[in-house]
């Protein structure tokens, strides 16, 4: 299962930009508490040094696009926010 993914992460990313990437390796790097976390190297070519930010860019949407593809899920933590006594629970609006 690792494999297959790692094998569809390269693929996606390869399609984003064959001109400059001379190499891609994907490896697990570990299991998160809801997750499988991987390590992304890509060597690209000397010219591509120059867009170094829009390729860190490029790779974590590529990275999205695969998961949008294949239907793998991405946790996103959640974060549940309560009001406090100073509000109107009905409404939303505060009180004085």
């Amino acid at each position: 299962y690792i494999d297959e993914r790692r094998l569809r992460i390269t693929h996606v990313i390869d399609t984003h930009a064959q001109e400059v990437i001379k190499d891609i390796l994907v490896e697990f790097k570990s299991a998160g508490s809801s997750s499988l976390d991987y390590q992304i190297y890509v060597l690209f070519s000397g010219g591509a040094g120059k867009a170094y930010f829009r390729a860190q860019r490029m790779i974590q949407q590529a990275c999205v696009a695969a998961c949008n593809q294949e239907g793998w899920v991405i946790p996103f933590t959640q974060i549940t926010v309560h009001s406090g006594n100073g509000g109107d629970s009905s409404t939303g609006a505060l009180t004085s």
